[in-house]
């Protein structure tokens, strides 16, 4: 925020980590943080520690021109799931911003802790990352026409390599999934995300989105050895 009647504000430093929020309560009915003037960070960090239950929730930061009656200009969704609990980033998109959570489906009672900090440096999703591991890998042994799923670790949302690797010259077919926040959710396959083919390595770069995913592994016509993974990228 500005500093009023300070002519050189604009010169004045303002440290990141400060916490604007935190609650941990039953989401089942959504619950409204309020309105935020974060106008002097570049960037909010969201974390959410989600327990063991049937619903994913949805942390909705929607960006205001001003407070209470300011036009309304961008709105940024962040879903999150008990398997990809975590933080990530969100570029300040605005001078106020209006954060709510939600879940869906509203049946899971579970209380969930979400908190909100600021930071002062324009952040990626590939910054917060814990980067010794990849999001998901598993390598196994596949049966005739067998798939799998591969779950990640981790929430993420930013760019991403896509690695394949078959044993045999046989079709095997590695694609990714996302969880749609809907009235009732479910996994969807990305558009245009697919490996597919013969002996050797395959990779694709593609955009996580900042909700669940996960690898679906679908095997061909013959018995053979299969790794995939994905690897957060700048």
């Amino acid at each position: 925020m500005q500093l009023a009647g300070y002519p050189d504000w604009q010169r004045v430093q303002y440290a990141g980590g400060l916490q604007i929020a935190n609650v941990t309560e039953d989401m089942s009915g959504g619950v409204n943080l309020g309105f935020f003037n974060v106008q002097a960070w570049a960037t909010l960090l969201c974390s959410v520690n989600v327990n063991a239950g049937s619903s994913t929730y949805q942390v909705q930061f929607a960006w205001y021109t001003a407070g209470v009656g300011g036009a309304q200009i961008a709105v940024t969704n962040l879903v999150y799931t008990a398997t990809n609990t975590g933080t990530m980033y969100v570029p300040v998109l605005g001078p106020w911003v209006f954060i709510q959570v939600t879940s869906s489906p509203t049946t899971d009672h579970t209380p969930v802790t979400v908190s909100i900090y600021t930071s002062a440096n324009l952040l990626s999703g590939y910054d917060a990352l814990d980067r010794s591991t990849p999001l998901a890998s598993d390598v196994s042994a596949y049966g005739i026409n067998q798939n799998k799923v591969v779950t990640t670790n981790r929430a993420y949302a930013g760019n991403a390599i896509l690695f394949l690797d078959v044993q045999s010259q046989d079709l095997c077919t590695a694609t990714i999934e996302f969880w749609n926040f809907a009235v009732t959710p479910a996994w969807v396959e990305m558009s245009g995300v697919r490996l597919s083919g013969a002996s050797g390595d395959m990779t694709a770069l593609v955009a996580i989105p900042a909700c669940p995913i996960r690898l679906h592994v679908f095997n061909g016509p013959t018995a053979q050895n299969v790794g995939v993974a994905l690897t957060a990228t700048t």
